[in-house]
């Protein structure tokens, strides 16, 4: 269980905004023992996440976007009467933005899984089967919105003169959608045998089947973009709710949004172990495995089916008013009351869509390994190959372009001229995993060491999503995997109080003293993480595609005057694609700084009873400070694009770099 308040600054002094975050994890289990051969453990966990910003906190209240409007006599930002954290966001040209994060209910999650498994051992063979139930419920609340009102000086011709008179050049404003909910569920069945062949041999075999649910919106708020006519379906149920101000040449029609869950989903798991001595055993494994929804890095069925929650589609459509002047008549917006009467003066700003196919089709994994593992005076050795190729792989890419051309982009150009983008889901990438690792552990006494190293290589081929006609087969690094990875470890349980080496007889307080301290220190080196190399500000391929991947016209780690934090890769080895093309780098083919982190922790146990314990535990990440950098833009456009120019943060995990942090901890065990 956690609890977090915020309390953040949004640039000046006065805007302040606040978060409360309540964080809780219940897990309950039962063991029952059937019979003598057979066992049944029952599993149930509930967790939730919910996240409201606007609250005081700390003794610091926020403040309240409507009371703001009010005050100072705003009229028509805010047609819905909400109430809470914000306040209306003010762009005065040269100077400072006004504008804060508007409060409200902005997560209120749960999940709640129920997993069963019966063990049971008969002869020879060890039997497990079981199942599980995960069901997923996600909240978003109404947030919301004072309005945003752009002054850049186009009527006096200065933007403080336009402030200070209220003459903004255009304003906006929307009636927010909140209180939303989405549900999903997902359900397994599996079933696997560990068989004693032989002294020496071993085998598994198992089969497993999941069903990944499909996000439904209770309010049938949810929408779906038909490639083949160009319409946008919406829940027949919802379709009254589209905005009347949602473009009319954009056809609407009601239909079937909902995704259909893939249902046999069944897949195989095999694998061997040979005993060659009592030093030695030789371990083989092949098993396919189904490749979740993936978007945005997460696996999640929430993201790339239907819009998520806080998205609008079609049923909450900004209204934008411009401003409108001449002599002898009063101008068109002017504050306190900036709103025109009616909305038949309101611009709406052009519309893109999400879509993906009715039917899911989940994509495959085939992994599988070798493993060689030996003692060799008395130090643990493994040797191991692991790969893995995936198809049917999920990725959503932009198809609303036209054919990369010489002719200069119009927007008629594109296959549906009414919208922007059509981001859509498609399931055809394809993966190649390879890694060798090597490991070797050893325990003297009260040290204990261990050491790995990994040479691996991880393949996509639908990262370059630039054009959307020819995405598939261009393999890139995925830009997660590091190719050289090795970590070492030492434990050590300092031989001191009572029974130990030393001070062995010393009575209770000196051992609570001098005994029970521990101390363990590990190392990362690793490769760099890919990041890709991109160009800025024109658009060669005529698509209204500005910038991307650049075309490789050279050696990028061939850096004049050698390489350097200010020097990382040499940007004269890239350059702008020709007119009528995309660019032919790949993505993540640039590697970024080295990882080298060290820390140090440091425990002191103290026995309170025979069964109870006091743990005081002191770590020190990044013992040595080493400063580890976040990758360069990889912009060959700009100044500094392949210079280093911010480090990981505080928050960071200690593989990816954070910088040294001492924390103290302190927690019973019993």
């Amino acid at each position: 269980m956690r609890r977090t308040p915020y309390v953040l600054n949004n640039g000046l002094p006065d805007l302040i905004w606040t978060r409360m975050r309540h964080h809780q994890q219940w897990v309950a289990g039962d063991t029952h023992i059937i019979s003598p051969a057979m066992v049944n453990n029952l599993r149930l966990g509930f967790s939730t996440d919910h996240i409201v910003d606007g609250q005081a906190e700390a003794g610091q209240t926020p403040p309240d976007g409507s009371k703001v409007l009010s005050n100072i006599g705003l009229q028509g930002a805010n047609p819905s009467g909400l109430t809470g954290q914000g306040f209306p966001e003010i762009d005065i040209s040269g100077l400072t933005s006004l504008s804060d994060v508007s409060g409200g209910t902005k997560a209120n999650n749960r999940i709640f899984n129920i997993v069963d498994t019966i063990d049971w051992q008969r002869g020879a063979h060890s039997i497990k089967f079981g199942g599980g139930i995960e069901h997923y419920h996600n909240f978003y609340g109404i947030v919301p919105n004072y309005g945003t009102f752009t002054i850049d000086g186009s009527i006096t011709g200065s933007p403080y003169a336009d402030f200070l008179l209220g003459l903004p050049q255009s304003d906006q404003r929307v009636n927010p959608l909140g209180n939303r909910s989405q549900d999903l569920t997902e359900y397994n069945l599996y079933i696997d045998d560990t068989y004693k062949v032989t002294r020496k041999l071993t085998a598994y075999l198992g089969v497993r089947w999941d069903l990944y649910g499909t996000p439904y919106a209770s309010d049938h708020l949810m929408y779906n973009f038909d490639p083949i006519t160009g319409n946008v379906v919406v829940d027949p149920k919802g379709i009254s709710k589209v905005s009347s101000l949602y473009p009319s040449n954009i056809k609407v029609v009601p239909g079937d949004v909902r995704a259909i869950a893939q249902k046999d989903d069944i897949v195989p798991r095999i694998g061997i172990a040979y005993a060659f001595d009592d030093k030695s055993v030789l371990r083989a494994g092949y098993g396919i495995f189904t490749s979740r929804l993936d978007s945005s890095g997460a696996l999640n069925n929430f993201l790339p089916i239907s819009p998520q929650l806080g998205s609008t589609g079609p049923f909450s459509i900004s209204e934008v008013y411009f401003n409108v002047t001449s002599l002898g008549t009063n101008p068109l917006l002017q504050f306190p009351d900036p709103f025109p009467s009616s909305t038949a003066s309101a611009t709406v700003p052009s519309q893109s869509v999400n879509g993906y196919p009715h039917q899911v089709d989940h994509g495959r994994l085939q992994q599988y390994s070798l493993s060689y593992e030996r003692e060799v005076a008395r130090i643990g050795l493994r040797v191991s190959y692991l790969g893995s190729r995936g198809g049917d792989l999920n990725y959503t890419v932009n198809t609303n372009k036209p054919v990369p051309s010489t002719t200069p982009f119009d927007s008629s150009r594109r296959p549906y001229s009414q919208l922007v983008d059509t981001t859509m889901l498609h399931f055809e990438g394809s993966s190649r995993f390879n890694s060798v690792q090597f490991e070797a552990k050893r325990r003297v006494s009260d040290l204990t060491f261990s050491g790995s190293y990994s040479l691996t290589s991880s393949l996509v081929d639908f990262l370059d999503t630039e054009n959307p006609y020819d995405v598939v087969g261009h393999w890139a690094n995925d830009g997660q995997t590091r190719r050289n990875y090795a970590s070492a470890n030492m434990i050590w349980a300092l031989p001191v109080g009572k029974g130990k080496r030393f001070m062995s007889s010393s009575g209770p307080g000196m051992d609570r003293l001098a005994g029970g301290w521990s101390m363990s220190v590990l190392t990362y080196l690793a490769s760099g993480l890919g990041f890709s190399p991109q160009f800025s500000g024109s658009d060669p391929s005529n698509t209204s595609t500005f910038g991307g991947l650049p075309d490789l016209v050279g050696d990028p780690n061939h850096v004049p005057g050698g390489k350097n934090y200010y020097n990382w890769f040499n940007t004269a080895a890239f350059a702008a694609p020709a007119s009528g093309t995309f660019g032919n780098a790949r993505p993540n083919s640039l590697e970024g700084q080295h990882l080298y982190q060290t820390h140090l922790s440091v425990t002191k146990s103290v026995a309170i009873t025979e069964r109870v314990h006091f743990n005081f535990i002191t770590q020190i990440s990044n013992i040595f400070n080493h400063p580890q950098f976040l990758n360069p833009s990889g912009d060959i456009s700009v100044a500094g694009g392949n210079e280093f120019t911010s480090q990981y943060g505080s928050f960071d995990s200690l593989e990816s770099g954070q910088q040294r942090q001492i924390t103290f901890l302190g927690g019973f065990t019993f």
